[in-house]
């Protein structure tokens, strides 16, 4: 899943970074006191949903 993830988005990026940020802020995920378990969950949505919404914007591998 991790190379399905690498060959879609840039994790230095900083588009997709705000997206996650905004993300984990808007289901308001307390950083702070959350497992490892559940803070990967979330990220782990954040980066489906950056994709799906991402289908208008062109992929890494269509830039080079």
């Amino acid at each position: 899943m991790f190379q399905f993830y690498k060959q879609n988005i840039d994790p230095d990026d900083e588009a997709f970074l705000t997206f996650v940020s905004n993300y984990v802020e808007r289901k308001k995920v307390n950083v702070e006191t959350i497992s490892y378990y559940e803070l990967y969950s979330h990220v782990k949505r954040a980066i489906q949903e950056y994709l799906q919404a991402g289908d208008s914007r062109p992929r890494n591998d269509a830039l080079s």
